[in-house]
């Protein structure tokens, strides 16, 4: 069991809501893990994955620069990137986000 005023705690709360589609109570959540610990890499990822639901677009590309720049090698952060950046309409960006994503495939 995870106690209550810890990262993991509240990393796992917002799963549970990113879950159940509750992605303004899922920021919330990881906002709180982040507060707690801002090194938390999957924390920024996935608050980037709920304010992308929400539709706060460009703040989604900043949660996942985040968690990049604690984990370059974070391949599911560079593919969520790309997406966001493709919505933007920042295609080259978003390519060049994808390629990342796709290096590092290649290299596991």
């Amino acid at each position: 069991m995870v106690r209550k005023n810890t990262s993991s705690y509240w990393f796992q709360k917002g799963n549970e809501l990113l879950d159940r589609k509750s992605y303004r109570n899922a920021c919330r959540a990881y906002k709180r893990a982040i507060e707690i610990d801002p090194q938390n890499e999957n924390a920024w990822n996935n608050l980037g994955i709920s304010l992308y639901a929400v539709g706060s677009v460009e703040e989604a590309v900043h949660s996942y620069d985040r968690a990049i720049k604690i984990n370059p090698q974070f391949k599911e952060a560079w593919c969520n990137k790309g997406n966001a950046l493709d919505e933007l309409e920042l295609y080259e960006d978003a390519v060049s986000s994808y390629n990342k994503a796709l290096e590092m495939s290649f290299v596991d």
